[in-house]
């Protein structure tokens, strides 16, 4: 049997001198006088079939204690246990009626109640809203979640509806932050408590009940309750109650609350920070609620309750019910607030005396407890609002200013305390069933969690596990090592496909998006049509002699509307790929590895990819439950293995993971991964599962409209490394591995260039007094490759690229890497984005950069906040490029525009002139959500930012920096004395070594000659430490000799001081600490210009005249969005790229009208720059294995799998062929 019985009286743990007993998840073989033979736990058919089993145990349990059978009889539980409570009732009075029995009820009483699915269903949203935590793009999802469940819950009336709790996932969801490099959300059960381990968000919650796990684990506590001797122990939570306990598709409690309400007192409470019952969900239910003749409270107002004259919660009574609501309370109230629980049930069982452990309490001014309720004569203020269905409620949640606290435990009371209790009326039993607190957790776990109940000892996995936090427990399934723990989403199972009705389906699996932009125009891809991503697949015949396997490829294949960012356009890609796929039963999955999931993520928001009905999203390395009635859409890395993997979900013996696979690889498949993922599915028979077999070429990161990258900071190690550190000191081993290292470079280039439909000229940077090592020719050995790439992929598909819309020359890809600026790594950028990625604690994101903030609230009090940087921030992206002088004033100009137009709203207003006056007026605006949100955040980050730009001297530091990246001072004179002005910044104890450290590194970088001597003097004055020391010997291997004329190299002059002058009066430079221009930016001049040196920038191609791309059978049909004056330009710099280069490209944007994207290898900011430096000359730590190392079988449901010899695993780079070229010599 399983069950969860507690003898006593919620509340029990406030009595001195008494202890609840516990009994949780055994499994009871034997009961003294009772053949356990005669119950039948298993196969329940519904609620009403367990109430049948609950009226035969406490006949039984009767049977045994028949003292008790005279008693008065409450039950009370619990969140779940409001299914069952009802029933369980119901059933006891419907047999007292037919004369079957004679149950002595008195009453019930239900906290947290899971009572009425509708309007809980319906409060996950308003209370999110009442309690701000729903971010404005959460909300929006949230809200079009609401709406398609309400169209649900018009159909249906049952316990649970999958679809409706994607609201509360996305609740979840919003509180998601990062912290040391894990996640954290809001407790579920607890909103006060933020620091929940995300994905479980509280299910391990309290965590105090590891020493009740150890207690009730003993073998001699097991033997005297007779629970089973093979059992491996109590468990907090497993998901057999909700196995074997599922009632799911039975019609909901609250039907039945009318009936009982005529026959017994009911008490219903809710304790204020819950949010997964919550205290709304029970008021809408009441107010919708007929009983006795009258709907809801009708005059009924709430009144005040206190214990020791602290308020303690508000009573709402009328015609048999009442309602309490507990404040400081949680989802399980007896847990936190145990002598107010006490002292309720107390007053609902009319005992005691106005007395709870020794503290008076009071309901108004009444003192007299009523057996059923305390009639209330001190009314209190009240607020009206309206439920979903109109009827008004009254809530006065604000009625009282008094401090709540709770009353401290008597840990010494007397044993006359304990009679004194015992004399207090009628002794009670209250029989808290099966179903109460703890197992709300349960059944919420049950829905999140993989059903491993076929693997062994599968039901203890999760909940034993230490935490890095003391006696915390964590889910199993969170690895650190997968990239699923960086942004998590728990994405619920909406689908009931017709074949699967009878299968279990109360689960939620995770999975992760990043946060990209939802203000799709479709407008935007009309011209995308004309080049179909479906392109003609290859004949059956010639994949090995398979008849089902179809394999072409998948590339963005339309006519762009240019100006659109790389963000947009890889977004459309992957929602049209998935869209495209429209199976019979309308519903299917979406299966990933890590690596592709951290580019969906790049482009797609979670509520993306659920409109095009999708029901969940899995992580192909997890285990995962079947569902062979539903198609799966599979987004893989082409590597070994993912592939096997695959296999593996069509090879199972338990038949496969799924109906049929439509299977999307991010770029080309390699010779010898194709070839042996090809004779795996032939050799198991999966191959008449797949569907399609596509190559889509998305294998990148994009990180705004115009910026993408590699993500692959390691990368910056092999490139720049010396030999020991790269190659074991082996040069030609060394010189492979670089090799290795650039062809994947360009196997990425290659699909961006895919996704913006461009077959463009490749222009590379040639140092010309290079030695011929191939870590001095990055650029040119990449250019060779990239070239490579792109003509294999134009031989195999001649319609490559598509025809432009209005025609366009060839754009360009300019290839460069970190050796060509290392100035601008060093430098303090005095821009918005810069500043924050530099000076404030920040976490670089795929959704964002994210930061935590303190802002002032209405009450003056302080609070912290979370907030993501990224382009769905429209105040972020107008102010992200300017300088933080001209920020500031653009907030404030921005906010007195607000106030303007809302002058009644904030009073009349007078301008503000300061951000401490945006924060005073921010702070008196409460209706004003949204705005305040936004202007608080960036205000404060402004705030911040400048703070820091005091604190670190940074206007005397920065002055300095850029009259040696300049070799002039404002004035335009030579700087004579850097050595002189750089001592006593590098003497300050205030001064940090990073910043000291990039001083001087700069120093070096941008001096003609470096003075051996001089050089010791500023490292004798600065005191480093010997990581410092390091980053500055490891400069020489960025070249920076090579260095000294690039930032003059751009264009065809000589490098002199009228020069320069003539050069910065021709730049837009209105402040002295923004002066020094990128090289990156004066690259792109030139070549736009076409005065770059072609021979320090040469073509690697020498352009062929050609007819501009034209389709002239093309026509529009909306008006596109302005059309740039020339061809896209697309920069990559291998090693590296800065805030400041990134800026660039979006004001060359803005400057030629025409598209400019830029990309790394990874981000940088001066202090992961230094940090890499320091690391330079060593053997690097191994790769992070992106996606993870292919072991076994990983399915719980299928019995390991063996693999033969002959299906060795070949190693992933074992050919540099891609996929596509395999086809070209088909």
């Amino acid at each position: 049997m399983w069950n969860r019985v507690w003898l006593g009286l919620l509340g029990l743990s406030a009595i001195p001198l008494l202890a609840a007993q516990k009994a949780d998840d055994y499994k009871i073989t034997k009961l003294p006088g009772i053949d356990v033979g005669e119950l039948d736990f298993t196969q329940y058919a519904g609620v009403l079939k367990i109430a049948d089993e609950f009226i035969l145990f406490l006949d039984k349990f009767f049977d045994i204690f028949p003292h008790l059978r005279k008693h008065d009889m409450y039950l009370a539980g619990e969140s779940y246990a409001g299914t069952y409570i009802p029933y369980f009732a119901s059933k006891m009075l419907e047999l007292n009626k037919q004369k079957k029995a004679e149950y002595n009820i008195r009453g019930v009483a239900i906290g947290n109640g899971w009572i009425s699915p509708v309007h809980q269903y319906n409060a996950y949203y308003d209370f999110s809203v009442r309690h701000n935590l729903l971010t404005d793009e959460w909300k929006t999802l949230a809200s079009k979640q609401l709406k398609k469940c309400q169209e649900i819950l018009v159909t249906q009336d049952v316990i649970t509806v999958k679809e409706c709790e994607h609201v509360l996932q996305s609740v979840l969801e919003s509180s998601t932050h990062t912290k040391d490099g894990q996640k954290y959300c809001i407790n579920q059960y607890d909103i006060r408590l933020k620091d929940e381990e995300s994905p479980a968000c509280g299910q391990s919650w309290p965590y105090e009940l590891e020493d009740m796990t150890t207690y009730l684990r003993l073998p001699a506590l097991k033997s005297a309750i007779h629970a089973d001797a093979q059992a491996l122990g109590w468990s907090e939570c497993t998901f057999n109650v909700q196995r074997e306990l599922g009632g799911d598709k039975s019609v909901p409690a609250y039907n039945l609350l009318p009936g009982l309400l005529q026959e017994i007192p009911v008490l219903l409470y809710s304790g204020e920070y819950d949010l997964i019952c919550n205290t709304l969900g029970t008021e809408y239910l009441i107010s919708n609620l007929t009983w006795n003749g009258e709907k809801g409270f009708q005059a009924a107002e709430r009144t005040n309750w206190f214990i020791d004259d602290k308020l303690a919660g508000h009573y709402t009574e009328a015609r048999n019910l009442t309602f309490v609501l507990i404040k400081d309370g949680s989802h399980m109230v007896p847990y936190d607030r145990p002598i107010e629980t006490l002292d309720m049930i107390n007053r609902f069982m009319g005992v005691g005396d106005n007395v709870v452990n020794g503290l008076p309490s009071r309901v108004g001014q009444y003192k007299a407890a009523s057996k059923t309720s305390a009639k209330p004569t001190e009314a209190s203020a009240t607020v009206t609002t309206s439920t979903p269905a109109g009827d008004k409620v009254t809530n006065n949640d604000a009625e009282s200013t008094e401090t709540n606290s709770t009353a401290k435990e008597d840990s010494s009371a007397s044993v006359d305390s304990l009679a004194k209790y015992r004399s207090w009326g009628v002794p009670a039993l209250a029989i808290v069933t099966l179903l109460a607190a703890i197992f709300a957790c349960c059944w919420y776990c049950s829905k999140k969690t993989p059903k491993e109940s076929n693997a062994p000892f599968a039901w203890l996995r999760g909940f034993f596990g230490k935490d890095k936090r003391a006696k915390k427990l964590r889910l199993d399934d969170q690895d650190d090592t997968n990239e699923l723990d960086e942004l998590v989403v728990e994405t619920p199972t909406l689908f009931a496909a017709e074949d699967d009705s009878d299968e279990e389906h109360t689960r939620h699996k995770t999975a992760q998006f990043a946060i990209a932009d939802d203000d799709d125009d479709a407008d935007d891809f009309d011209d995308f049509a004309d080049w179909h991503e479906e392109s003609t697949p290859l004949k059956k015949d010639l994949l090995l002699g398979y008849p089902d396997l179809f394999y072409f490829f998948s590339f963005y294949t339309a006519s762009a509307p240019r100006m659109i960012g790389v963000d947009e356009i890889l977004k459309r890609r992957f929602l049209e790929l998935i869209k495209s796929v429209q199976p019979a039963g309308r519903w299917k999955l979406v299966v990933v590895d890590s690596l592709s999931l951290k580019i969906l993520n790049s482009a797609c928001k979670m509520y993306d990819i659920l409109e095009e009905n999708v029901t969940l999203v899995e992580n192909i390395e997890k285990p995962r439950q079947p569902y062979p009635s539903v198609e799966a859409v599979y987004i893989l890395t082409p590597c070994i293995e993912s592939c096997t993997r695959l296999v593996d979900d069509f090879s199972r013996d338990d038949g496969p993971m799924y109906a049929a696979a439509h299977v999307h690889f991010i770029n080309g498949l390699d010779n010898a991964v194709f070839t042996d993922f090809t004779r795996k599915l032939k050799a198991t028979g999966a191959d008449k599962y797949i569907q399609s077999l596509k190559e889509m070429y998305v294998d990148f990161l994009v990180r705004e409209q115009s910026v993408y990258t590699l993500d692959d900071e390691r990368k910056f190690h092999t490139l720049f490394g010396n030999d020991s550190s790269s190659g074991g000191g082996n040069r030609s081993s060394s010189a492979s591995k670089i090799e290795s290292h650039l062809e994947d470079m360009a196997k990425q280039v290659l699909c961006m260039c895919v996704t913006l439909g461009e077959n463009p000229l490749i222009r590379y940077h040639r140092p010309l007094d290079v030695q011929g090592t191939i870590n001095r020719n990055i650029p040119w050995h990449l250019a060779k490759l990239v070239q490579a790439e792109l003509d294999n992929f134009c031989k195999i598909n001649p319609e490559f690229p598509p025809p432009r819309d209005p025609p366009l020359p060839r754009g360009t890809v300019i290839l460069l890497d970190r050796t060509i600026d290392p100035i601008s790594p060093f430098l303090h950028e005095f821009t918005y984005q810069a500043m924050i990625a530099d000076l404030l604690k920040n976490e670089e994101t795929a959704a964002g950069l994210k930061y935590s903030y303190e802002y002032t609230q209405e009450d003056g009090t302080s609070k912290d906040q979370e907030i993501t940087l990224n382009d769905q921030d429209t105040v972020y992206t107008s102010i992200r490029h300017m300088h933080i002088a001209g920020t500031t004033e653009k907030l404030i100009e921005e906010f007195n525009a607000f106030t303007t137009e809302n002058k009644s709203a904030t009073g009349g207003q007078n301008s503000v002139r300061s951000l401490n006056d945006m924060k005073q007026v921010i702070a008196n605006l409460p209706q004003f959500q949204e705005m305040k949100t936004k202007f608080s955040a960036h205000m404060t980050i402004a705030s911040d930012c400048m703070t820091e730009f005091t604190k670190q001297n940074l206007e005397t530091i920065g002055l300095i920096e850029q009259n040696m990246a300049c070799g002039e001072t404002p004035e335009g004179s030579v700087p004579k004395h850097l050595v002189d002005e750089l001592v006593p910044i590098l003497d300050d104890p205030y001064t940090s070594q990073m910043i000291k450290t990039r001083l001087i590194m700069l120093w070096i970088a941008t001096s003609d000659k470096v003075d051996t001597e001089e050089l010791q003097l500023l490292l004798a004055h600065a005191r480093l430490d010997q990581e410092y020391k390091d980053a500055i010997e490891n400069l020489s291997l960025l070249g920076v000799q090579l260095s000294k004329s690039a930032n003059k190299q751009g264009e065809k002059t000589k490098k002199d001081k009228k020069k320069r002058e003539s050069v910065a009066s021709q730049q837009d430079v209105p402040f002295d600490l923004s002066r020094y221009v990128p090289v990156v930016k004066r690259v792109v001049e030139g070549h736009v210009k076409e005065t770059i040196d072609q021979s320090l920038f040469p073509l690697l191609r020498v352009a062929e005249p050609e007819s501009l791309r034209r389709d002239s059978t093309h026509t529009r049909k909306q008006a596109a969005p302005k059309p740039p004056s020339g061809p896209p330009i697309i920069i990559f710099i291998a090693g590296g790229m800065t805030y400041s280069e990134m800026r660039s490209a979006y004001e060359l944007s803005e400057t030629f009208d025409r598209e400019v994207y830029i990309g790394s290898t990874h981000l940088i900011t001066p202090d992961k720059f230094v940090n890499n430096l320091s690391t330079l000359d060593k053997r690097p730590p191994p790769p992070k294995s992106v996606v993870p190392p292919y072991t076994t079988n990983i399915h719980t449901a299928a019995p390991p799998r063996t693999t033969s010899s002959s299906e060795t695993p070949v190693p992933s780079n074992s050919s540099r062929v891609s996929g596509h070229k395999l086809l070209g010599k088909w």
